[in-house]
C-alpha cells in the first residue's frame, strides 16, 4: 500500500510520543474510573481515606505508565485497523459475502455514474448542458475520483477505494506502478512535499486511532450500558474522520505524482517521456528497471542463472 512508506520514515511508537498522544487514552481511562466509582462507591472512599502518599505516588506513576503503554498499543494496531477499514480482511470465509455485497454494489455504481458522466459529458461538449447539468457533471467527476477505474480494483468500503484510487492513479495515467515506484520517489520529492504528505498521513493515523478508541469504549458498558450508544456515535463520528482523511491524502498522493515524477526519471538517469502519448510506456519502462533492473526485454529475475551467467 501507499501510505506504508510514511508510516514505517516515522519515529518509532516511543519516539516522539507528546502530551495530545495521551489524551485519548486518559479521557478513556478516566471515564472508566468515574463509571467505576458510581459503581462501587465504597471500595473507592475506602481507598481514599486510608491510602498512603506512597500509595497514591506509585498509582500516579501506574497510571501514566500505562496510559503510554495503552497510547503505544493502539498506535501499533492502527496499521491493521485501518487494513480493517478499508476491506482488506473481509476476504475471510465468515464475512466474505458481505464483501462480494459491497463490491457488487460499489461496481453497479461506478457503472452508474461512468454512463450518467458520458452522457452528460455529449451535453457539455455540445453546449446544450443547462446549469444543474453543469453541477452534476462535476459531482460526478469528483466522485467517480473516488473510486478505482476497474471495477476488478474495487474495495467494499469508501475508504478503500479512496485510498486504492489514489494508487492506482499513477499507473492508470503515467504507466508507473506506485507499490514499485513510490519508495524511490519519496526520497527525491522536496522537504515540503514531503512535510505535507507526513502531516496528512499523521491526521488519518489520529482518526483511526479515534475508530479503535471508541470501538473499545463499549467495555464500560459492563458498569453503564448507555456507554454502548456514547461508543456508536464516537465510532461513526470517527469514521467519518477517517474518510475526509483518507481523501486529502489520495489527493496528495495523486498532486505527488503529477507535479515530482519527471524527479524520479532525473535521479534513474531514465529518459523523460517525449510526449502524452509515451507516458504510459515510459513509465511501464523506468517500473521495470527500479522493481527488476532491467531497461527493457523480456522479464526475468536478476538472480537467475541467466541473469547471472549473462553478468559473468
Amino acid at each position: 500500500m501507499i501510505d506504508d512508506l510514511p508510516k514505517d520514515l516515522g519515529a518509532g511508537l516511543l519516539k516522539g510520543l507528546t502530551a495530545p498522544d495521551l489524551l485519548p487514552a486518559t479521557a478513556f481511562f478516566a471515564t472508566g474510573a468515574v463509571l467505576y466509582g458510581h459503581a462501587r462507591p465504597h471500595e473507592v472512599w475506602l481507598f481514599v481515606t486510608t491510602a498512603s502518599p506512597t500509595a497514591v505516588i506509585l498509582l500516579g506513576l501506574a497510571a501514566f505508565v500505562g496510559l503510554t503503554l495503552a497510547t503505544v498499543a493502539v498506535t501499533w494496531f492502527q496499521y491493521p485497523a485501518l487494513r480493517l477499514i478499508e476491506g482488506y480482511w473481509w476476504q475471510r470465509r465468515p464475512v466474505r459475502w458481505i464483501r462480494d455485497w459491497r463490491v457488487r454494489a460499489q461496481a453497479k455504481r461506478l457503472r452508474d455514474m461512468a454512463q450518467e458522466y458520458d452522457d452528460l459529458a455529449d451535453r457539455v461538449e455540445a453546449g446544450a448542458a443547462s446549469a444543474g447539468d453543469l453541477d452534476r457533471y462535476v459531482e460526478l467527476e469528483e466522485r467517480l475520483a473516488e473510486l478505482p477505474p476497474q471495477p476488478r480494483r474495487l474495495l467494499p468500503t469508501l475508504t478503500g477505494n479512496l485510498l486504492r484510487s489514489a494508487e492506482d492513479h499513477a499507473h492508470h495515467r503515467y504507466g508507473l506502478s506506485t507499490l514499485v515506484t513510490w519508495p524511490h520517489l519519496w526520497l527525491v520529492i522536496p522537504e515540503h512535499a514531503r512535510s505535507q504528505l507526513v502531516s496528512s498521513r499523521a491526521t488519518l493515523d489520529r482518526s483511526v486511532r479515534a475508530v479503535v478508541w471508541s470501538s473499545l469504549f463499549l467495555l464500560w458498558t459492563y458498569w453503564w450500558w448507555p456507554a454502548a450508544a456514547v461508543a456508536a456515535g464516537a465510532f461513526a463520528l470517527s469514521l467519518a474522520s477517517v474518510r475526509r482523511a483518507a481523501a486529502l491524502y489520495g489527493k496528495l498522493i495523486r498532486a505527488t505524482y503529477d507535479l515530482y515524477r519527471g524527479q524520479l526519471y532525473a535521479a534513474t538517469a531514465t529518459p523523460a517521456p517525449a510526449d502524452g502519448q509515451d507516458e504510459r510506456a515510459a513509465g511501464e519502462r523506468l517500473t521495470e528497471y527500479l522493481h527488476r533492473g532491467q531497461r527493457s526485454g523480456t522479464r526475468r529475475h536478476s538472480g537467475s542463472d541467466a541473469a547471472l551467467g549473462a553478468a559473468s
